[in-house]
């Protein structure tokens, strides 16, 4: 499939070097009254044959005064079901391997917003999905708003999907599949299964974001 420049997906934790904590990883977005926050994010999910390519974009806000520089790392859920992403690109900005992930930097000035586009490529070969979405605990805060897309072809009937959708649109020759949450605080991930296909539920959480170090 040919990707969508500028979009991206999956779930976000931040890693912190503050003040006498340096090269720690915090399990959170910061302290009371940190000023940076996950804002929002926008997700398609498109699906062809055992193939999942994930296009999102995500919002952070600096809500302070002064620029804040940070490394972003981007978890994927793996197992022996679900290998490393194919594919992964982002808006130019260099991505540095992690363990489970990608790492970038991120810079943003005070009182400003920034998007950050990113896309990858991930087989399922047992016929399910897995799209990290517990990693926004990290942040201590919920998302203000998560819009879903998932996209697939109309012949495979319907999906098994952990997140109820509000509407759902049959096209020709595919079907979207489409759910948006507010003031949003995921308790489980994204999983994704095709009912056609008889194999085994995928294990969330067999590669944990919490249990990621990156180097």
């Amino acid at each position: 499939m040919r990707l969508k420049p500028g979009w991206s997906t999956a779930g976000i934790f931040l890693l912190l070097a503050l003040a006498g904590i340096s090269g720690t990883a915090l399990p959170g977005g910061g302290p009371p009254g940190w000023p940076l926050r996950f804002a929002s994010e926008v997700i398609l999910v498109d699906l062809q044959d055992d193939e999942m390519t994930v296009l999102g974009e995500y919002t952070f806000r600096n809500d302070g005064p002064e620029p804040i520089e940070r490394s972003v790392h981007y978890p994927f859920f793996l197992d022996d079901r679900h290998p490393f992403p194919l594919l992964i690109a982002s808006d130019g900005r260099p991505l540095k391997a992690a363990s489970h992930g990608v790492i970038w930097t991120m810079s943003l000035q005070g009182n400003h917003s920034l998007t950050v586009p990113v896309q990858f490529s991930q087989r399922g070969l047992d016929g399910s999905w897995v799209y990290i979405l517990t990693s926004t605990r990290n942040w201590q805060m919920p998302l203000e708003r998560a819009d879903f897309v998932i996209r697939y072809p109309r012949d495979w009937g319907e999906l098994e999907v952990s997140y109820p959708a509000d509407r759902i649109f049959h096209g020709s020759e595919s079907t979207e599949y489409v759910f948006a949450r507010t003031d949003f605080m995921p308790d489980r991930d994204l999983v994704i299964r095709r009912l056609d296909v008889d194999a085994p539920s995928p294990v969330p959480g067999a590669m944990s974001p919490w249990s990621c170090s990156p180097s």
